[in-house]
């Protein structure tokens, strides 16, 4: 449309959570931590307590519980994940009434199904496509 600027818009909790996240992959926990207790405090309008983290396992534990929070009904989760999940030891958490009922509550973070089979018309069309493991 004329005139219509298209904006990314980024907030600055999103950018803390990404810094946090490349602080605790540099094993600098501390670092980490301060990201997080920023996040917090700005959340809460009051500091809040640092959080101590002794290994890169309960960092990236506690940036996947405040990406949580703080990307709420925005569909990052399941990407978060499979993409961190075993490395803060996360997984997906369902209540027990919905895994009587349903399947998948044990799916693993790493399992095939959560990544979805390529189109047959994109592998036929392209026969250097590899279909995505599982499929």
């Amino acid at each position: 449309q004329p005139l219509m600027n298209d904006l990314k818009i980024f907030r600055s909790a999103e950018m803390l959570l990404i810094r946090a996240e490349a602080a605790a992959d540099a094993n600098q926990l501390g670092v980490a931590a301060g990201f997080i207790k920023q996040l917090r405090d700005a959340r809460f309008g009051s500091p809040q307590p640092l959080p101590a983290y002794a290994s890169q396992t309960e960092a990236f534990g506690g940036i996947l519980d405040e990406r949580r929070l703080e990307l709420l009904f925005e569909g990052h989760r399941w990407v978060d994940l499979k993409r961190l999940g075993n490395r803060g030891n996360r997984a997906i958490d369902r209540d027990a009434k919905e895994c009587s009922l349903l399947s998948g509550c044990t799916l693993g973070n790493d399992d095939f199904r959560f990544t979805m089979p390529i189109p047959f018309s994109e592998t036929a069309a392209n026969s250097a496509a590899e279909q995505n493991p599982g499929y």
